[in-house]
């Protein structure tokens, strides 16, 4: 009799011993997935296996003229990591010449202008499976009636197009309401913001609040939560000023260390949201962003993603 209810107490035990595991594994911090970005005028393509992709497809390099040579780049690449089974990002880049975020003109946005695009994805693959659709930054648009119609109609047509892809939008600019009614119009399931607005105090650097706040909104309303870009100029002390510009109007302070302790607390600051998806800008870039040049940066991202600790100092 006694070695029976020594027998019932051992799987008892064994059985509240799982239960437990289990518990702790379904309370760990959830960590969104990194992507980087790639841009098709370079020429190094090799991320981390860690990492997905970003493929930035730019459809009009001037006026009218299609850029065939980077365009057809970008579907290369697309077609290579779709073929190792690695989900896609896609960005829809109007125009080559000129920043994507003053666009309000709606003739940036007809559909037909992506015929060649989207006939390109569909021989590669026809329903669109492992595709992440979208455009972003597309501020200026949003706030011309017209052009946000055509932007709305533009994505519906590409959902039907691919229906078995996902579609996403992030902004830096717009605001959170604006954008939020936008993506239900579009049918929109991932939304968020990429992150440029820091403030530095006593060594540190913050993300704006009040962006933390537009990015719970965001997710408070049923969205899944992408931060489409972080990026700093990978050896600059001052990183966090004006961190989309490669020529930030102060000094460049070369530190290749600083926007990796950078990275590394911004990536902590957001991780209270559960993004699903964390974009890096960018793995090769002609103007200081190429993470690639900084592996203080790159294994920050690395033990992100293995949830292991790290952290580079800052001396």
């Amino acid at each position: 009799m006694k070695i029976r209810y020594m027998f019932l107490a051992v799987v008892i035990l064994i059985i509240l011993i799982s239960i437990f595991i289990v518990n702790i594994r379904h309370t760990q911090p959830v960590r969104g997935r990194i992507f980087i970005w790639i841009e098709p005028w370079m020429q190094n393509t090799t991320i981390p296996r860690w990492s997905l992709p970003g493929i930035i497809i730019v459809y009009y390099c001037n006026g009218d003229i299609m850029c065939l040579e980077t365009l057809n780049n970008s579907l290369a690449l697309i077609r290579y990591y779709l073929n190792i089974s690695k989900p896609v990002f896609i960005a829809l880049y109007p125009t080559y010449w000129t920043y994507r975020g003053g666009l309000s003109n709606p003739v940036y946005f007809n559909y037909s202008d992506l015929t060649y695009v989207v006939n390109s994805l569909k021989a590669i693959d026809p329903s669109g499976r492992g595709l992440i659709i979208g455009f972003s930054e597309q501020w200026g648009c949003l706030q011309s009636p017209i052009c946000e119609s055509t932007l709305v109609k533009t994505y519906r047509l590409l959902e039907e197009e691919f229906p078995d892809a996902e579609f996403y939008y992030y902004d830096c600019c717009i605001n959170v309401n604006t954008m939020i009614r936008f993506a239900k119009e579009a049918n929109i399931t991932i939304l968020g913001y990429d992150i440029y607005s820091y403030h530095y105090s006593k060594g540190v650097v913050y993300v704006n609040p009040s962006l933390l706040n537009d990015l719970s909104i965001v997710k408070k309303h049923g969205f899944t939560l992408i931060i489409g870009e972080i990026g700093f100029r990978v050896c600059d002390a001052n990183a966090w000023y004006n961190p989309s510009q490669a020529n930030p109007g102060i000094p460049i302070k070369i530190n290749c260390t600083a926007p990796a302790v950078y990275l590394a607390e911004v990536l902590s600051q957001v991780s209270s949201l559960k993004p699903a998806y964390i974009g890096i800008w960018a793995w090769d870039d002609c103007c200081g962003f190429g993470i690639s040049q900084n592996p203080l940066m790159v294994n920050v991202l690395k033990n992100y993603v293995e949830n292991t600790t790290y952290y580079p100092s800052s001396s």
